[in-house]
């Protein structure tokens, strides 16, 4: 799903710009989630009372966008799921994914994946995301920039630091920013505090930035599709450990899950560049093939799925074919000996050669 386009406001003397975000009105789409919701409970208690194996009309398939039907041995389970929505509806709150599985979990065992597809399936079928029936992403993403806030619907500013990170807010809580961006870069997560103890976010040399990560779920996703919207000339880089399970996070978030392909929050960012690590690099910065790490089973289908991609680039093809054949590595590998300055030098330069 595309996230509607930003408008630019005027700049201020310094350079920042302010850039407003044309985003769905929640009251309307929450009153459409309502709705919905109440419409499942009917559905399900009418399904549960004759005891027929109708298809209920309320979910979707996320991979082929289509009716999902739920047998007896789910429709419990959707009921339940349900019944703690329409309470979160209720009592005018809100609850992360792992809120809501450990309600539903206390009349009975259910497995957390099972719940969230299920929301998820009832958000798609509905063509709206999680946050219109009251419900968060993990709050596990943070961001960090050199001269970025966003804008809340009381007009106050909220701004990121380039020295520390915050909790990345959801797209659905603020309504513009404002700022300078000069890039934009998604971090693997252990690395992402690397490179903040490395002061990047404060190297003037490399103009303003934003350092964002999280595994790509909805919050993470959309933040992502925003910036990028919102500030055209930034490149978009994605820096990941050289591992298939990386680059299909990084593949998630330039083309959208393949699973969710479509949940009403799968967003993609077509413009992320692969900045790196590509094994290539490790090669160039002295690593050896023999301190790189054997691919497993699960590793090689990874690869055989992602270069089933369609619009996959060429260029990360020739890297996935030389992850194939020499293994994966960890940035940290790149620093084995314990100094990272000729990582964090190739970085900078990275970054610097990617707005030229």
């Amino acid at each position: 799903m595309s996230v509607p386009s930003p408008s630019v406001g005027s700049s201020t003397a310094t350079g920042d710009v302010t850039v407003h975000l044309k985003l769905p009105n929640m009251d309307t789409e929450r009153a459409a989630a309502l709705t919905h919701l109440e419409h499942a409970a009917q559905v399900l208690a009418d399904q549960l009372a004759h005891g027929t194996q109708e298809s209920f009309p309320g979910l979707m398939n996320l991979e082929t966008g289509m009716p999902r039907g739920v047998g007896l041995g789910d429709a419990g389970i959707v009921q339940r799921v349900v019944k703690k929505l329409l309470g979160l509806f209720h009592g005018e709150t809100i609850a992360t994914v792992e809120g809501v599985w450990d309600c539903v979990e206390l009349d009975g065992p259910v497995s957390g994946h099972n719940v969230t597809k299920f929301i998820k399936s009832l958000a798609a079928a509905a063509q709206l995301s999680m946050w219109a029936f009251r419900v968060l992403p993990a709050r596990d993403s943070v961001m960090a920039a050199s001269n970025l806030s966003i804008i809340l619907a009381t007009g106050e500013t909220k701004p990121f630091f380039p020295c520390y990170e915050d909790i990345m807010p959801h797209a659905k809580s603020f309504i513009g920013f404002q700022g300078q961006v000069d890039w934009i870069l998604v971090v693997e997560e252990v690395f992402f505090y690397e490179l903040l103890n490395s002061k990047i976010l404060e190297d003037k040399s490399l103009g303003y930035g934003v350092m964002l990560t999280g595994i790509p779920d909805d919050c993470s996703t959309r933040m992502l599709n925003l910036l990028a919207d919102s500030f055209r000339k930034a490149p978009v880089l994605g820096l990941f450990h050289a591992e298939p399970i990386c680059v299909k996070m990084l593949c998630e978030y330039k083309y959208g899950s393949r699973e969710n392909r479509y949940a009403a929050d799968a967003h993609d960012c077509q413009r992320l560049q692969w900045l790196g690590m590509h094994i290539s690099d490790f090669l160039s910065l002295g690593v050896q093939i023999q301190q790189m790490l054997p691919l497993k089973p699960y590793d090689v289908a990874l690869l055989d799925e992602i270069e089933s991609h369609n619009d996959l680039p060429q260029d990360w093809k020739t890297e996935l074919d030389l992850m194939r054949r020499t293994g994966a590595a960890y940035i940290q590998a790149a620093y084995s000996g314990g100094d990272d300055r000729q990582l964090m030098a190739w970085i900078r330069t990275k970054i610097v050669q990617s707005q030229q």
